[in-house]
């Protein structure tokens, strides 16, 4: 669906009106938000979606944009510490806006992301990057962001 959007503003002539979308406005004022109330240090919990392997939640520790320890969190009890090899970017709140920003950049067929209200990091992102097509769907819920000394 956006494809054909995105098409028929080229041949109308105007990538500016078309460019200025409803996700792209969130996600910039999302990222400001973040950029002025987010903590430099924190900890949260971030759970990917999809039909795929290990999709159990991790809590991560981020300092500076980039993350200082993952554990997959198995069950209530149980965390299995994550190798520095096994981070993915989306563990931290600027990896998780640069998936939202790819979505957008890439026309995904479907995009719907729910921004914090104190912070602006996105809580909640589902993706469906091509219309009828199976197990393409991804998505993303982060809880729990707490500030860290």
């Amino acid at each position: 669906m956006r494809t054909r959007i995105g098409i028929l503003c080229l041949l109308i002539g105007g990538l500016s009106a078309c460019g200025d979308s409803h996700e792209q406005n969130a996600l910039k004022d999302a990222r400001v938000q973040w950029r002025a109330a987010g903590p430099a240090a924190y900890e949260w919990v971030v759970q990917r979606t999809c039909f795929c392997p290990d999709i159990e939640p991790v809590r991560v520790q981020v300092r500076d944009a980039a993350v200082v320890s993952a554990a997959r969190q198995m069950d209530a009890t149980t965390e299995v510490a994550l190798t520095v090899d096994a981070y993915q970017a989306w563990f931290t709140v600027d990896g998780l806006f640069d998936e939202v920003r790819r979505a957008i950049d890439e026309g995904a067929d479907e995009l719907t992301v729910t921004y914090d209200p104190e912070y602006g990091y996105p809580r909640s992102v589902a993706i469906d990057r091509y219309e009828n097509a199976m197990d393409d769907e991804t998505g993303f819920n982060a809880r729990g962001l707490v500030s860290l000394p």
